[in-house]
């Protein structure tokens, strides 16, 4: 097989993850509520934390990483190839795909303990950046569950503008939306990491510990589910006739 034929052999799974994630996004953001110019909190959407965990951030991040192993196979030479590969790693980590994060991996490191490791690492950062988001969300919720309770209280005195009322619904389903992808976003993240766990073959030990740092990851993100699961419980008690999140 020419240089060129097995270059272009392994283009393709880059590609395919990038386009894959991309045309998942398309499919997702065809939301009413941003239709009607609604937006969510800026909270939500802007800053570092709002990156990793939306749609839009997975969608720059898989291009980015496909681009760069295109060009640093295209170029030729080994170091070149792997860098580009190892640096899409740096940037999205496990949202490229259990497979092809752990085909990356074990061509980084030889064995397994190494390979564990590494992976524990991940899950550290991942971990910290599920803090960092859930530090934004929880303080959007904590703001919205204050306005659904006022309006709740005005639905029970038969008080307050029901168009005003309608209004900041409409931001606060902007808000769910957002928050409801995140979540699923941060679920998938670790599904991967444990799909990604159970193909690695390591000592007790070693596999031992980074499921303790999945362990980790897994209940900062039941804890932000269970406080989401309230806010949305209280936003799905309150009808005024309009089409909820």
């Amino acid at each position: 097989m020419s240089f060129l034929a097995q270059k272009w052999k392994r283009i393709p799974v880059a590609l395919m993850v990038a386009c894959s994630v991309a045309i998942s996004g398309c499919a997702s953001t065809g939301s009413s509520m941003l239709g009607k110019g609604v937006r969510p909190d800026p909270r939500l959407t802007q800053g570092n934390d709002a990156k990793f965990f939306s749609q839009s951030g997975l969608e720059a991040c898989m291009m980015g990483a496909a681009a760069g192993a295109v060009v640093g196979l295209l170029a030729g030479g080994k170091n070149k190839g792997t860098a580009a590969v190892v640096g899409a790693v740096a940037a999205c980590g496990v949202a490229m795909g259990a497979n092809y994060y752990l085909d990356v991996r074990r061509g980084q490191y030889q064995n397994t303990s190494d390979q564990l490791k590494a992976m524990g690492d991940d899950i550290k950062t991942d971990t910290q950046k599920v803090q960092a988001r859930s530090n934004s969300i929880k303080a959007v919720m904590a703001d919205d569950k204050r306005k659904l309770e006022m309006l709740q209280s005005d639905i029970t005195a038969k008080t307050g503008d029901q168009a005003a009322a309608k209004r900041e619904l409409a931001q606060i389903d902007a808000n769910i939306g957002v928050i409801k992808k995140d979540l699923s976003n941060m679920k998938n993240v670790a599904d991967q990491y444990r799909q990604a766990g159970a193909q690695t073959r390591g000592s007790a030990k070693e596999t031992r510990e980074m499921q303790q740092q999945l362990a980790a990851l897994e209940t900062k993100i039941a804890q932000l589910n269970k406080e989401a699961d309230s806010y949305f419980a209280l936003r799905s008690a309150i009808d005024l006739g309009e089409q909820k999140a």
